[in-house]
């Protein structure tokens, strides 16, 4: 924990908006966003999150590219129930590994946070809980079910063989290991979370068309 003071140039001198003894950042975003001076015991992991979270973001492009790229050939050598195993038997390693590694980060007692945690009524009429879901199930709509069946589109309608097919659909998660970190770096950089996630989905959308129009 850190006696932190963020402070901006806008602010007439000498103004302390809020000084508090306890982190709540779910508090501190309500109340402060918009402002740009506080002071508290803030974990300063906390102030800038973007290329941290960027950086973990990446874990499931690193799986979808091992698995893209290992798949054909071990279907080929064991049938296709083998690339179903090799998947639960990583799934179970790195569950032990999470459970021996994962750790709650020092200082942070339990009961921390000194908001009560929502309860699911009031989960359920908050409208951004809502927006954000919406979001996340286009999104996975879309690009999960391209995953999926990409693939077997590339081979059975275009002809690629299928260890190159699936070279061909590993290339976006590919791209991911690079986009994810920078747009969490960027995110602390602006200081916008929105406008991070708002132009890529933009992108993503104009974009689809595309993968479906390759000839050879």
């Amino acid at each position: 924990m850190w006696a932190s003071i963020i402070a901006d140039p806008d602010i007439p001198k000498g103004s302390t908006i809020w000084i508090f003894d306890q982190t709540d950042m779910l508090e501190v975003k309500k109340r402060f966003q918009g402002w740009a001076c506080y002071g508290g015991n803030v974990p300063v992991s906390l102030l800038k999150a973007g290329t941290p979270m960027g950086i973990w973001a990446t874990w499931v492009p690193v799986g979808s590219v091992i698995m893209y790229n290992a798949a054909p050939a071990l279907a080929a050598a064991a049938g296709w129930q083998a690339v179903w195993w090799l998947g639960a038997a990583a799934a179970l390693v790195m569950m032990v590994f999470y459970g021996w590694l994962v750790r709650r980060p020092p200082g942070l007692a339990p009961g921390f946070q000194n908001h009560e945690p929502l309860g699911l009524r009031q989960a359920l009429v908050n409208r951004d809980i809502w927006l954000l879901a919406l979001a996340f199930a286009c999104f996975n709509l879309v690009l999960v079910s391209i995953s999926t069946y990409y693939p077997t589109f590339l081979s059975t309608e275009r002809g690629y063989p299928l260890g190159q097919a699936a070279f061909i659909s590993s290339i976006a998660t590919i791209v991911i290991l690079v986009s994810a970190p920078l747009a969490g770096w960027s995110s602390d950089r602006i200081g916008s979370r929105r406008l991070v996630v708002a132009l890529p989905f933009l992108a993503i959308a104009v974009t689809l068309i595309f993968p479906f129009r390759v000839t050879g």
